[in-house]
């Protein structure tokens, strides 16, 4: 598939070619709604998601993907509007309270966002990347440091440290060195390397901060936006911390 390829604009031209063929195809819709928002084409994926929904009004992941449209765009408002919308329509789809609380993260609601990530987990209790924010999120909402980290060693477990994004989650307990984060960086294949850097420098940027190493966090945090990989939550993440060491 042209998606899977990362070919996003042929794929958008085949989910227009799909929904000329079978008029009221929401699944469609929703798709190319995904490209726009791999593009960075954000008012167009609002456009197409609004399609899906159109079609089909409880469609719990279409309105899940308006709100990844919405807070790529920075409208986290209206992300979370939308993810409230999807968890009523399917109270175990983890990635809506995922997102959301990523949203409310962004506004700085970070014991809101606590509640999110944890619900997440109560659904999927492997997801690394909702334990790391969650741990973020804890310090950020001046909890106590060391409850925070023992939140994320207990969750994290004898994950192995080998597997992306669990390597990074080491690091952040001091069980893995920045060097064997790259290191997995370089072992991943081209279409995911850059990938793997904007979430990367992200996550080590964020543990240079919690250590106080502000000039080092916002080197990494550079790394993260240079990147480009935009619709990357980590790219966000990094743009919006930056901007917040500079005021």
């Amino acid at each position: 598939m042209q998606f899977v390829a990362r070919d996003y604009l042929a794929a958008i031209t085949d989910y227009d070619s799909a929904t000329v063929i079978r008029p009221g195809y929401a699944q469609a819709h929703n798709n190319q709604g995904n490209a726009y928002v791999a593009l960075g084409a954000y008012e167009q994926a609002v456009a197409a998601f609004d399609e899906a929904i159109l079609v089909k009004p409880v469609y719990a992941l279409a309105y899940k993907n308006r709100g990844n449209a919405h807070t790529g765009a920075g409208f986290y408002d209206r992300a979370i509007a939308d993810y409230d919308l999807a968890v009523g329509l399917a109270p175990d789809l983890a990635k809506a309270y995922n997102n959301r609380a990523n949203a409310k993260y962004f506004l700085g609601r970070y014991a809101a966002a606590v509640v999110d990530y944890e619900a997440a987990l109560e659904i999927d209790p492997f997801d690394t990347y909702s334990m790391m924010w969650r741990y973020l999120a804890a310090l950020r909402n001046r909890n106590d440091p060391a409850d925070a980290l023992e939140g994320l060693r207990a969750r994290l477990g004898d994950v192995d440290a080998e597997r992306w994004p669990a390597v990074v989650a080491h690091h952040l307990l001091g069980r893995a060195t920045a060097g064997e984060v790259l290191a997995e960086i370089d072992a991943a294949d081209s279409a995911k390397r850059v990938e793997r850097q904007c979430e990367a420098y992200f996550y080590l940027g964020s543990a240079r901060l919690i250590a106080g190493d502000r000039q080092a966090a916002a080197r990494l945090y550079r790394n993260s936006i240079a990147t480009d990989v935009k619709r990357f939550i980590e790219y966000i993440g990094a743009t919006i911390d930056l901007e917040r060491m500079a005021r």
